[in-house]
């Protein structure tokens, strides 16, 4: 079950001691994401990882899901990549002929999803990781609906892992970046991604805003329309 939304927090557990313990990534069994990064929320836990590998992103594109949320979008405008769309079916599995006949030599990055604590199909994530690897394309997940999912065959591959914290936990802020071991890329401050988010949170409040007066057509907004809008 997905929690969202904003919590009160008490107090009293502010002034806690840290209990000094890490928080563990329930799908990696096989112990490869040792390097994790907190952040104030899932988009700027993006942005970090996109500006990590954006030597390897230069004029390529990433592939989005049709069906995400349009924070996503704006992280993915805020560390300045072009993107497309593949459609998701009405039972949230990826199209394979959609996903597959967006990629070419442009395909720097595919974006998953996995809905509802549901792992994508085991047998799309072979054919995938098959594409990915033979192609040199990134594969990045976001587990935001799935932090406390587990299935060795059907998640846990992707080079970059990102989660919204705050949508399971209570707590006002929280977003984690989690780097596959091998995976090579240029380490930036935190607070420059920090600062990027800042920005696109200001773009995408300004653009609901236009959405909500109902004013229609709005140039470079997407560049394809969405299904629909999920929690950010």
């Amino acid at each position: 079950m997905l929690i969202g939304g904003f919590f009160s927090v008490d107090g009293e557990l502010l002034l806690d001691d840290n209990p000094g313990k890490e928080f563990e990534l329930r799908l990696d069994t096989d112990n490869k994401y040792s390097r994790k990064i907190f952040t104030n929320n899932g988009r700027t836990a993006s942005v970090q990882a996109l500006r990590h590998c954006a030597d390897r992103m230069k004029e390529k594109k990433i592939l989005l899901p049709d069906y995400l949320c349009l924070s996503v979008i704006s992280a993915v405008e805020a560390a300045g990549i072009e993107y497309d769309f593949y459609h998701v079916q009405a039972n949230l599995e990826i199209n394979w002929v959609s996903l597959f006949s967006k990629i070419d030599e442009s395909t720097g990055m595919i974006y998953i999803i996995h809905y509802f604590s549901v792992p994508q199909h085991r047998n799309l994530v072979q054919h995938l990781k098959s594409v990915a690897e033979k192609n040199d394309i990134l594969i990045m997940e976001d587990i935001t609906q799935a932090l406390f999912s587990r299935h060795p065959e059907r998640m846990g591959f992707g080079d970059y892992i990102v989660a919204s914290l705050r949508k399971w936990f209570p707590m006002t802020d929280g977003g984690l970046l989690a780097i596959k071991d091998g995976v090579e890329g240029t380490d930036y401050p935190l607070e420059e991604a920090y600062i990027k988010n800042c920005l696109s949170l200001f773009y995408d409040c300004s653009t609901r805003s236009i959405r909500t007066g109902k004013k229609k057509n709005i140039s470079g907004l997407r560049k394809k329309p969405m299904q629909a809008d999920i929690l950010t």
